[in-house]
């Protein structure tokens, strides 16, 4: 007795973009970051349009302030500007910034169902004007992406330490340092608006 030919489906081969070492998890979290959990992009980069609006805010708030910082050094003079390295603020302050994401990250896996539920449906009936089908999923990519953003910004501090002479890694470090508290900040405004969904579930409850 024979038995049934079988067929296996093949597997989908991944985009090339997931197989870089090293960075395919960043750019993963960054395509769910701008692109607001939209499921039509898992396995696909965003158009540049979603890209530029979900990082505009930050990193224009990382430039302006590395233009101050620039200024304040040839500018201005400001003494203390030339003599303070980036480095020492990014690996100072980031590392605790970082630690306390990642605790606010755990609070997102002890959200109620029922929340997730009424947040999803907020987000189906949002009208995006570029199109999105925003997921409940930007939640969990409004919290990875700050995080990843420091870790790699920690990275880049580490570096600049190490080569102090080079003045574009200099800067590029001053801008991950901003860019990065710009995050943080988006950050907790994330983290109060699932606070205030929460107390507003528990009235009505």
């Amino acid at each position: 007795m024979t038995e049934p030919a079988t067929t296996e489906t093949p597997r989908r081969k991944k985009p090339l973009w997931k197989r870089l070492w090293g960075v395919s998890g960043l750019i993963e979290i960054a395509n769910e970051y701008v692109s607001d959990g939209d499921v039509r992009y898992f396995n696909r980069i965003a158009p540049f349009w979603y890209w530029a609006r979900g990082l505009a805010g930050s990193c224009t708030a990382g430039g302006v302030f590395t233009i101050f910082v620039c200024l304040a050094e040839y500018d201005f003079g400001v003494t203390s500007a030339k003599e303070l390295m980036p480095a020492d603020l990014v690996n100072s302050i980031l590392p605790s910034l970082l630690g306390f994401g990642i605790g606010v990250y755990a609070l997102v896996f002890g959200v109620a169902p029922t929340l997730v539920r009424d947040l999803q449906a907020q987000h189906a009936a949002a009208k995006d004007p570029l199109g999105l089908e925003t997921t409940i999923l930007s939640l969990n990519a409004s919290f990875a992406f700050p995080l990843v953003f420091m870790t790699a910004s920690i990275f880049a501090g580490i570096f600049q330490k190490v080569i102090t002479s080079s003045v574009p890694l200099r800067y590029a470090t001053w801008f991950l340092l901003f860019t990065s508290l710009a995050l943080t900040f988006q950050l907790v405004r994330t983290l109060f608006r699932l606070g205030r969904n929460v107390l507003i579930q528990k009235l009505d409850d």
